[in-house]
């Protein structure tokens, strides 16, 4: 990153100085991404300041090219879902619409489906990663977790390619009686201890805890 922390390459190559326009209160939003990884896509946002920042995920890169490969929904859904929340949670563009197939529509289904559950908590809660413990092999840039009263969302994604994710996404103190929704696939599960957490390879999970009011009482 430059000087403001912003990625390398933005200002040179762009002729985009993502601090200043954030400074100067100029744009509604800031788009940026395409396959950004999460220094780039948390540097941009954070360049920004109090303007919301919307990632950019594209379907396909060449698509031009007789032999494309386009991603099946699971793959573009992970992107989006993961763009989006990296990006705060304000949306996520998608690039574009000529191109899509039916795989790009499912995984936007998704991914309109996860927002439509968790986006108040997202927006109006507080981020409450410290309140787990993360298991062997999930990075803090790739969980993420939102409380508001006594409900709590969270999205955990794997990133290798290569192995599948096991663990107990652990919560700090335990909280009797309360149970998780699995948003994705289904069903309910008690996590007394944690979410018990099952993700294959570029895979991810996104539950919606209820907590006993007891443990909710201190958070609005």
């Amino acid at each position: 990153a430059d000087r403001t922390g912003q990625p390398l390459g933005t200002r040179a190559g762009y002729s985009t100085d993502w601090e200043l326009l954030g400074q100067a209160g100029v744009l509604d939003v800031g788009s940026a991404g395409y396959y950004g990884g999460p220094k780039e896509l948390t540097d941009t946002r954070l360049a920004l300041g109090a303007t919301p920042f919307v990632p950019a995920e594209m379907f396909i890169e060449n698509f031009a090219h007789y032999d494309w490969n386009p991603p099946g929904p699971e793959a573009f859904a992970y992107r989006l879902l993961w763009a989006l929340l990296t990006g705060g949670g304000h949306g996520v563009w998608t690039w574009y619409l000529q191109v899509f197939d039916a795989a790009a529509f499912s995984a936007i289904d998704t991914t309109a489906y996860v927002c439509s559950q968790i986006e108040d908590l997202v927006l109006d809660g507080k981020p409450c990663l410290e309140e787990l413990t993360l298991p062997a092999g999930v990075e803090p840039t790739h969980a993420f977790a939102h409380r508001l009263g006594n409900r709590m969302s969270l999205v955990v994604f794997n990133p290798a390619s290569d192995r599948p994710l096991r663990g107990l996404l652990a919560w700090r103190e335990r909280h009797p009686g309360a149970t998780a929704r699995d948003l994705l696939g289904g069903g309910w599960q008690a996590c007394v201890e944690g979410v018990e957490l099952k993700l294959p390879p570029r895979g991810m999970a996104a539950y919606l805890v209820k907590l006993p009011p007891a443990h909710s009482a201190s958070v609005r």
